[in-house]
Protein backbone atom coordinates (compact mmCIF):
# COMPACT_ATOMS: atom_id res chain seq x y z
CA UNK A 1 0.00 0.00 0.00
CA UNK A 2 0.99 3.43 -0.42
CA UNK A 3 0.65 6.35 2.22
CA UNK A 4 1.33 9.88 1.74
CA UNK A 5 1.97 11.51 4.82
CA UNK A 6 1.14 15.60 4.99
CA UNK A 7 3.15 16.89 8.09
CA UNK A 8 2.50 20.67 8.99
CA UNK A 9 5.63 22.76 8.88
CA UNK A 10 4.82 25.19 11.75
CA UNK A 11 7.45 23.60 14.77
CA UNK A 12 9.11 20.14 14.62
CA UNK A 13 6.88 18.29 16.52
CA UNK A 14 4.79 17.46 13.81
CA UNK A 15 7.31 15.99 11.18
CA UNK A 16 9.10 14.03 14.43
CA UNK A 17 5.64 12.66 15.29
CA UNK A 18 4.95 11.75 11.56
CA UNK A 19 8.36 9.96 11.64
CA UNK A 20 7.31 7.64 14.45
CA UNK A 21 4.44 7.06 12.68
CA UNK A 22 6.15 5.77 9.52
CA UNK A 23 8.23 3.45 11.32
CA UNK A 24 4.99 1.93 12.81
CA UNK A 25 3.52 1.55 9.64
CA UNK A 26 6.35 -0.15 8.30
CA UNK A 27 6.78 -2.34 11.03
CA UNK A 28 3.40 -3.51 10.47
CA UNK A 29 3.03 -3.65 6.64
CA UNK A 30 5.34 -5.26 4.41
CA UNK A 31 6.08 -3.69 1.31
CA UNK A 32 4.61 -0.34 2.41
CA UNK A 33 5.59 2.65 0.42
CA UNK A 34 5.36 5.90 2.29
CA UNK A 35 5.87 9.59 0.93
CA UNK A 36 6.69 12.56 3.23
CA UNK A 37 5.39 16.30 2.09
CA UNK A 38 5.71 19.48 3.86
CA UNK A 39 6.87 23.01 4.34
CA UNK A 40 9.12 25.22 6.55
CA UNK A 41 10.73 23.42 9.57
CA UNK A 42 8.97 19.89 8.81
CA UNK A 43 11.69 19.89 6.04
CA UNK A 44 14.33 20.97 8.07
CA UNK A 45 13.03 17.80 10.54
CA UNK A 46 13.12 15.52 7.49
CA UNK A 47 16.40 16.71 5.60
CA UNK A 48 18.41 16.17 8.85
CA UNK A 49 17.93 13.05 9.01
CA UNK A 50 18.04 12.06 5.75
CA UNK A 51 14.06 11.39 4.58
CA UNK A 52 13.04 11.92 1.32
CA UNK A 53 10.64 14.45 1.30
CA UNK A 54 7.98 16.51 -1.04
CA UNK A 55 8.46 20.36 -0.55
CA UNK A 56 5.08 21.68 -0.49
CA UNK A 57 7.17 25.20 -0.94
CA UNK A 58 4.74 27.07 1.74
CA UNK A 59 5.91 29.80 4.33
CA UNK A 60 4.54 28.63 7.93
CA UNK A 61 1.66 30.20 7.28
CA UNK A 62 0.56 28.31 4.23
CA UNK A 63 -1.89 30.51 1.84
CA UNK A 64 -4.89 27.69 1.36
CA UNK A 65 -5.20 28.06 -2.75
CA UNK A 66 -1.97 27.71 -3.08
CA UNK A 67 -1.33 24.45 -1.02
CA UNK A 68 -4.38 23.09 -2.23
CA UNK A 69 -3.13 23.30 -5.47
CA UNK A 70 0.43 21.83 -4.92
CA UNK A 71 -1.33 19.13 -3.16
CA UNK A 72 -3.56 18.19 -6.08
CA UNK A 73 -0.41 17.88 -8.37
CA UNK A 74 1.32 15.96 -5.15
CA UNK A 75 -1.35 13.61 -5.42
CA UNK A 76 -1.31 12.61 -8.52
CA UNK A 77 2.41 12.02 -8.89
CA UNK A 78 2.11 9.45 -5.50
CA UNK A 79 -1.15 7.78 -6.33
CA UNK A 80 -1.62 7.00 -2.64
CA UNK A 81 -4.01 4.48 -0.92
CA UNK A 82 -3.98 6.34 2.53
CA UNK A 83 -3.77 9.90 3.35
CA UNK A 84 -2.62 10.74 6.90
CA UNK A 85 -2.45 14.64 7.25
CA UNK A 86 -2.43 17.01 10.25
CA UNK A 87 -2.11 20.19 8.21
CA UNK A 88 -6.13 21.31 8.17
CA UNK A 89 -6.29 22.60 4.21
CA UNK A 90 -4.39 19.50 3.14
CA UNK A 91 -7.03 17.31 4.46
CA UNK A 92 -9.48 19.21 2.51
CA UNK A 93 -7.81 19.22 -1.10
CA UNK A 94 -8.12 15.58 -0.84
CA UNK A 95 -9.41 13.12 -3.39
CA UNK A 96 -12.48 11.85 -2.50
CA UNK A 97 -11.58 8.18 -3.69
CA UNK A 98 -8.42 8.07 -1.64
CA UNK A 99 -8.65 7.32 2.57
CA UNK A 100 -8.31 10.36 4.29
CA UNK A 101 -7.38 10.98 7.87
CA UNK A 102 -6.78 14.45 10.15
CA UNK A 103 -4.40 13.54 12.53
CA UNK A 104 -3.85 16.23 15.23
CA UNK A 105 -3.13 16.72 19.13
CA UNK A 106 -4.85 20.84 18.74
CA UNK A 107 -6.53 21.50 21.85
CA UNK A 108 -8.81 23.86 19.79
CA UNK A 109 -12.70 22.67 19.22
CA UNK A 110 -12.62 24.34 16.19
CA UNK A 111 -9.91 22.81 14.56
CA UNK A 112 -12.08 19.70 13.67
CA UNK A 113 -15.32 21.03 11.76
CA UNK A 114 -12.68 22.02 8.48
CA UNK A 115 -11.60 18.33 8.52
CA UNK A 116 -14.69 16.72 10.04
CA UNK A 117 -17.03 15.70 6.48
CA UNK A 118 -14.29 14.49 4.24
CA UNK A 119 -12.19 12.54 6.30
CA UNK A 120 -12.75 8.59 7.76
CA UNK A 121 -11.91 9.58 11.09
CA UNK A 122 -9.98 12.37 12.92
CA UNK A 123 -7.35 11.25 14.94
CA UNK A 124 -6.22 12.98 18.21
CA UNK A 125 -2.92 12.03 18.74
CA UNK A 126 -3.58 12.75 22.62
CA UNK A 127 -5.83 11.14 25.69
CA UNK A 128 -8.89 11.82 26.24
CA UNK A 129 -9.69 13.92 29.06
CA UNK A 130 -8.00 16.65 26.80
CA UNK A 131 -10.91 17.03 24.68
CA UNK A 132 -13.92 16.73 27.12
CA UNK A 133 -17.35 16.97 26.12
CA UNK A 134 -16.18 16.88 22.01
CA UNK A 135 -15.99 12.94 22.45
CA UNK A 136 -19.57 13.04 23.39
CA UNK A 137 -20.44 15.53 20.22
CA UNK A 138 -18.16 13.57 17.38
CA UNK A 139 -18.18 10.57 17.02
CA UNK A 140 -15.44 10.52 14.18
CA UNK A 141 -13.18 11.73 16.62
CA UNK A 142 -10.80 8.70 17.67
CA UNK A 143 -8.35 9.35 20.82
CA UNK A 144 -5.52 7.08 20.01
CA UNK A 145 -2.85 8.66 22.41
CA UNK A 146 0.67 10.55 22.04
CA UNK A 147 2.76 9.03 18.96
CA UNK A 148 6.24 9.12 20.14
CA UNK A 149 9.09 6.54 19.84
CA UNK A 150 9.29 6.18 23.88
CA UNK A 151 5.58 4.79 23.62
CA UNK A 152 6.58 1.84 21.18
CA UNK A 153 10.60 1.27 22.32
CA UNK A 154 10.37 1.57 26.48
CA UNK A 155 14.47 3.60 27.04
CA UNK A 156 16.63 2.07 30.14
CA UNK A 157 17.05 4.49 32.82
CA UNK A 158 20.64 6.49 32.19
CA UNK A 159 19.71 9.36 35.25
CA UNK A 160 22.66 11.31 35.96
CA UNK A 161 23.34 12.11 39.19
CA UNK A 162 21.46 15.41 40.60
CA UNK A 163 24.68 17.17 41.17
CA UNK A 164 24.87 17.76 37.34
CA UNK A 165 24.15 21.12 37.65
CA UNK A 166 23.25 21.85 33.54
CA UNK A 167 19.94 22.62 31.79
CA UNK A 168 18.86 21.61 28.02
CA UNK A 169 16.88 24.03 26.67
CA UNK A 170 14.85 22.68 23.82
CA UNK A 171 13.52 24.94 21.18
CA UNK A 172 11.39 24.00 17.89
CA UNK A 173 12.12 24.64 14.51
CA UNK A 174 10.12 28.14 13.64
CA UNK A 175 11.11 30.45 11.48
CA UNK A 176 8.60 32.94 12.99
CA UNK A 177 9.59 36.23 14.12
CA UNK A 178 7.78 36.27 16.94
CA UNK A 179 8.77 33.08 18.21
CA UNK A 180 12.56 33.55 17.60
CA UNK A 181 12.20 36.70 19.89
CA UNK A 182 10.40 35.12 22.48
CA UNK A 183 13.08 32.26 22.70
CA UNK A 184 16.16 34.72 22.60
CA UNK A 185 13.86 36.69 25.63
CA UNK A 186 14.30 33.15 27.23
CA UNK A 187 17.88 32.73 26.69
CA UNK A 188 18.62 36.16 28.30
CA UNK A 189 16.82 35.04 31.28
CA UNK A 190 18.20 31.95 31.81
CA UNK A 191 21.67 33.26 31.91
CA UNK A 192 20.88 36.58 34.35
CA UNK A 193 18.52 33.83 36.66
CA UNK A 194 20.65 30.62 36.58
CA UNK A 195 24.75 31.76 35.71
CA UNK A 196 26.08 29.29 37.56
CA UNK A 197 24.89 26.95 35.61
CA UNK A 198 25.65 25.35 31.84
CA UNK A 199 22.93 25.65 29.56
CA UNK A 200 22.74 23.53 26.19
CA UNK A 201 20.60 25.58 24.20
CA UNK A 202 19.11 23.01 20.95
CA UNK A 203 17.65 24.71 18.16
CA UNK A 204 17.90 24.66 14.25
CA UNK A 205 17.66 28.06 14.10
CA UNK A 206 19.71 30.34 16.60
CA UNK A 207 23.39 29.37 15.40
CA UNK A 208 23.63 32.96 14.18
CA UNK A 209 22.47 34.23 17.42
CA UNK A 210 25.29 32.52 19.36
CA UNK A 211 27.93 34.20 16.86
CA UNK A 212 26.43 37.09 17.20
CA UNK A 213 26.04 37.71 20.65
CA UNK A 214 28.24 35.92 23.73
CA UNK A 215 26.58 34.79 26.62
CA UNK A 216 28.97 32.81 28.63
CA UNK A 217 27.48 29.76 30.10
CA UNK A 218 24.94 29.66 27.62
CA UNK A 219 25.72 27.40 24.63
CA UNK A 220 24.23 26.26 21.05
CA UNK A 221 23.84 22.74 20.30
CA UNK A 222 22.54 21.74 16.78
CA UNK A 223 19.75 19.98 17.26
CA UNK A 224 19.92 15.89 16.22
CA UNK A 225 15.94 14.62 15.91
CA UNK A 226 17.47 11.40 16.38
CA UNK A 227 19.06 11.68 19.64
CA UNK A 228 17.49 12.40 22.31
CA UNK A 229 19.45 12.96 25.87
CA UNK A 230 16.38 13.79 28.24
CA UNK A 231 17.74 12.49 31.19
CA UNK A 232 21.14 14.18 31.55
CA UNK A 233 20.09 17.46 33.52
CA UNK A 234 17.24 19.18 33.92
CA UNK A 235 15.19 19.75 30.75
CA UNK A 236 13.55 23.20 29.24
CA UNK A 237 10.91 22.99 26.54
CA UNK A 238 9.18 25.91 25.10
CA UNK A 239 5.40 23.52 25.92
CA UNK A 240 4.84 21.42 22.37
CA UNK A 241 3.16 18.23 23.40
CA UNK A 242 5.20 15.85 21.36
CA UNK A 243 8.56 17.08 23.41
CA UNK A 244 6.72 16.80 26.63
CA UNK A 245 5.54 13.03 26.26
CA UNK A 246 8.69 12.12 25.30
CA UNK A 247 9.93 13.36 27.98
CA UNK A 248 7.83 12.24 30.43
CA UNK A 249 8.15 8.06 28.93
CA UNK A 250 12.27 9.00 28.97
CA UNK A 251 11.38 9.76 32.32
CA UNK A 252 13.49 12.75 32.36
CA UNK A 253 12.96 16.01 34.83
CA UNK A 254 11.20 19.07 32.62
CA UNK A 255 9.83 22.23 32.69
CA UNK A 256 7.74 23.53 30.27
CA UNK A 257 8.22 27.11 29.24
CA UNK A 258 5.62 27.88 27.18
CA UNK A 259 5.35 31.32 24.35
CA UNK A 260 2.70 33.93 25.58
CA UNK A 261 -0.74 33.35 24.42
CA UNK A 262 -0.55 36.07 22.19
CA UNK A 263 2.20 34.25 19.77
CA UNK A 264 0.94 30.48 20.48
CA UNK A 265 -1.93 30.02 22.84
CA UNK A 266 -2.02 26.13 22.23
CA UNK A 267 1.76 25.76 24.25
CA UNK A 268 0.12 26.90 26.94
CA UNK A 269 -3.36 24.67 27.24
CA UNK A 270 -0.69 21.61 26.70
CA UNK A 271 1.82 22.57 29.33
CA UNK A 272 -1.28 22.70 31.45
CA UNK A 273 -2.54 19.39 31.01
CA UNK A 274 0.55 17.84 31.17
CA UNK A 275 1.45 19.72 34.73
CA UNK A 276 -1.89 18.87 35.84
CA UNK A 277 -1.05 14.98 35.04
CA UNK A 278 1.94 15.79 37.13
CA UNK A 279 4.91 15.25 34.15
CA UNK A 280 6.19 18.20 33.70
CA UNK A 281 6.57 21.33 35.89
CA UNK A 282 4.88 24.96 34.18
CA UNK A 283 6.77 28.33 34.12
CA UNK A 284 4.73 31.07 32.94
CA UNK A 285 6.05 34.62 32.16
CA UNK A 286 5.19 35.94 34.74
CA UNK A 287 7.17 33.58 36.78
CA UNK A 288 10.21 34.69 35.07
CA UNK A 289 9.53 38.32 35.64
CA UNK A 290 9.40 37.66 39.12
CA UNK A 291 12.74 36.14 38.82
CA UNK A 292 11.34 32.30 39.91
CA UNK A 293 13.38 30.75 37.29
CA UNK A 294 16.19 29.67 39.92
CA UNK A 295 13.55 28.60 42.78
CA UNK A 296 11.91 26.42 39.84
CA UNK A 297 15.33 24.70 38.52
CA UNK A 298 16.14 24.18 42.02
CA UNK A 299 12.88 22.36 43.27
CA UNK A 300 13.13 20.17 39.99
CA UNK A 301 16.94 19.60 40.29
CA UNK A 302 16.40 18.58 43.97
CA UNK A 303 13.46 16.16 43.03
CA UNK A 304 15.60 14.51 40.07
CA UNK A 305 16.50 10.85 40.89
CA UNK A 306 16.15 7.49 39.54
CA UNK A 307 12.61 7.43 41.41
CA UNK A 308 11.39 10.12 40.26
CA UNK A 309 12.21 9.35 36.61
CA UNK A 310 10.31 5.81 37.00
CA UNK A 311 7.94 7.53 39.08
CA UNK A 312 7.29 10.14 35.78
CA UNK A 313 8.12 6.90 32.83
CA UNK A 314 5.17 4.35 35.03
CA UNK A 315 2.78 7.30 35.12
CA UNK A 316 3.15 8.15 31.14
CA UNK A 317 2.87 4.68 30.45
CA UNK A 318 -0.33 4.25 32.62
CA UNK A 319 -2.19 7.29 30.51
CA UNK A 320 -0.57 6.41 27.69
CA UNK A 321 -2.64 2.58 28.03
CA UNK A 322 -6.09 4.18 27.94
CA UNK A 323 -6.00 4.61 24.34
CA UNK A 324 -4.15 1.37 23.47
CA UNK A 325 -7.25 -0.58 22.07
CA UNK A 326 -8.25 2.96 19.44
CA UNK A 327 -4.54 2.93 18.40
CA UNK A 328 -4.12 -0.75 17.71
CA UNK A 329 -7.71 -0.76 15.89
CA UNK A 330 -6.73 1.97 13.85
CA UNK A 331 -3.22 0.48 13.01
CA UNK A 332 -5.46 -2.55 12.01
CA UNK A 333 -7.26 -0.88 10.23
CA UNK A 334 -4.96 0.94 7.74
CA UNK A 335 -2.63 -1.72 7.35
CA UNK A 336 -5.26 -4.07 6.51
CA UNK A 337 -3.79 -6.72 9.40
Amino acid sequence: MRYLIISNGCGAGHAVRDLVLADEIRRRSDGAEIYFASYAAGLSVFHSIGETVIDLKQEERPDPDVIGKVLSRVIKEVHPDVLISDEVIAALGHDRTIKTYFLTNHLNIYEYSYAYWVCESILFAELPDSLGSLLQDRKKIRTIGPIVRERFDIPDLTVSEPSDQCLHVWVGGSQLKALQLENIWLFKNLFEQLDNRKIYVHGIEYERFFRKVSLPNVFWVERDYSQKPYQQGVQITRGGIQTLWEMALTGAACIAVPYSDKVNPQEIKYAKVMEKRDLCKLVQYQDIREKRLKEVVEEVEAAKSVKYSRYLQNRGYQLVLSCRNEWEAWMSEITQQ
